[in-house]
């Protein structure tokens, strides 16, 4: 069996009868994987992956609890009703400012495509087949290529319900 590497100027060296006893033996004594590794001249890695193969137990940590460490006790929540304190009421009421009510739009200049500049709104009026098709022209808003009327119409926002 050949294997294939990603880096092909590392070699390949199959594992030996012998390397397979030492490792058996120095895992008996409870070494690590380093060690064991530093003696047979592998790697850390390469020494795991065999001994998993082989079914040759490591020296590592003892799990004996396998859900995890046990858990701290809790101490008895505080009810929720009982953390709350009641709102300080205002003296005086508080003044809501009204909204003001939105400018009325300016009415499009209605120009063709002609005298359309880099400027101007591009919200087309009419068919364009026809001859009396023509663009809002007012000044744009932002980066849009429309005014902020036209702006407005053109990208719905979501609205809130």
């Amino acid at each position: 069996m050949t294997a294939r590497l990603a880096n092909p100027s590392i070699k390949f060296r199959p594992w030996s009868a012998l390397e397979d006893e030492i490792m058996a033996r120095m895992a008996g004594q409870g070494k690590s994987g380093s060690e064991i590794g530093e003696a047979l001249g592998r790697p850390r890695n390469s020494v795991i992956g065999r001994c998993h193969r082989q079914g040759i137990k490591l020296r590592g940590k003892k799990c004996e609890n396998k859900g995890g460490r046990p858990r701290k006790a809790i101490a008895q929540p505080i009810p929720l009703v009982a953390q709350i304190k009641p709102l300080a009421q205002p003296s005086a009421p508080i003044a809501v400012p009204q909204p003001r009510p939105p400018a009325q739009p300016e009415a499009p200049r209605m120009i063709t495509l002609m005298h359309l500049t880099r400027s101007s709104c591009r919200w087309p009026f009419g068919d364009p087949k026809k001859p009396d098709f023509r663009y809002c022209g007012l000044s744009q808003h932002g980066d849009s290529p429309y005014c902020e009327a036209h702006q407005a119409l053109a990208y719905n926002r979501a609205r809130a319900a």
